[in-house]
């Protein structure tokens, strides 16, 4: 029997500009505007999408990182959007994240027992004795040795490293991981065996992810169901199966048109490379039309930029917001 463990529903993140010495708002950024689905237990999510296009600050608002200004987060059942204080602490034991930089979170002035330590020693887990065992577990499980626990940062790899930050992120046994960009600063050779590692966990553990990556490759390798955003917005949802073999989103298709190939059957494979005009965001921007109106090869006129559009089933479990389906 499966269930959702993750639900997000009409989730909204906004940053409001400010300018001048009184703070006066001069307008808004829409990191995430309206966005809606739900993962199964077990399952992995993928999240794609150019640089700018809200994946990490999906990401944060559901680790609570960042407040929502509008929307509902539920976890296995609970809506975790509004809890403060000693509640979202006890909810933060379930969701820990993976940053996209290694290097960058985590500290340089601490040791690798230490970091990872860190989560148990802030909810009060276990003794001295027992945290220490703890970490020398979880490195094990990151297939590291227990001669690593008293090294620096500065003396890891980008491997080590990231697999230092995913023991941290397991040691208080969550039940949802958020992977941002999990191997995007490491060569290839090391990228393979992260996912791997990653892949071997999940089995183990019985893992949820939510994989944040603009590397479609890997998301087609690794997740059950994948989003795309653009410009805070989501503008098709599916099985990967499903927005891999059969994208309706013009914005989806022109990312998939650029997917790496290696043999001519592959490249035939993949939709037609559509030319888009170098515009620039429109981020602050009001309208309730899409947001890829500037760019879209497709457009089908006014309709696209004044119409509002929400997600539609345009096929069983595939959803896409295009005025072409309307």
């Amino acid at each position: 029997m499966t269930y959702n463990i993750v639900e997000v529903k009409n989730l909204k993140k906004y940053f409001f500009l400010k300018k001048g010495v009184l703070g006066t708002a001069s307008g808004v950024i829409k990191a995430v505007d309206d966005v809606s689905f739900t993962i199964e237990r077990g399952k992995n999510l993928g999240v794609v999408g150019e640089s700018g296009s809200g994946k990490t600050t999906l990401g944060k608002t559901i680790m609570r990182l960042y407040d929502p200004t509008e929307g509902e987060i539920w976890l296995d059942g609970v809506e975790i959007s509004k809890l403060k204080g000693y509640e979202l602490k006890k909810v933060r034991r379930r969701m820990q994240m993976v940053f996209q930089d290694p290097a960058s979170s985590l500290n340089p002035r601490r040791d690798v027992r230490s970091i990872i330590t860190a989560p148990l020693d802030i909810h009060g887990v276990g003794t001295k004795k027992e945290r220490l065992a703890r970490a020398k577990e979880l490195l094990n499980n990151v297939e590291l040795s227990e001669d690593y626990l008293y090294r620096r940062p500065a003396n890891l790899s980008g491997g080590e490293k990231q697999r230092v930050s995913i023991a941290r992120a397991l040691a208080l046994n969550p039940d949802v991981v958020v992977l941002d960009e999990p191997t995007s600063s490491l060569d290839v050779s090391v990228q393979a065996k992260i996912l791997t590692l990653l892949a071997d966990l999940q089995k183990k553990l019985k893992l949820t992810y939510i994989l944040i990556t603009h590397d479609l490759s890997v998301v087609r390798n690794v997740t059950d169901n994948t989003i795309v955003m653009y410009h805070g917005r989501l503008v098709e949802r599916s099985t990967t199966d499903n927005v891999f073999n059969d994208p309706l989103h013009p914005y989806t298709q022109t990312l998939l048109s650029s997917l790496p190939v290696i043999f001519d059957e592959e490249l035939a494979l993949l939709p037609k490379a559509k030319p888009l005009p170098d515009t620039s965001a429109r981020q602050t921007d009001a309208t309730q039309g899409c947001p890829f109106f500037d760019r879209c090869p497709e457009k089908i006129g006014e309709r696209c930029l004044r119409e509002e559009l929400r997600m539609l089933e345009v096929k069983r479990d595939h959803y896409v917001s295009c005025a072409k389906y309307y």
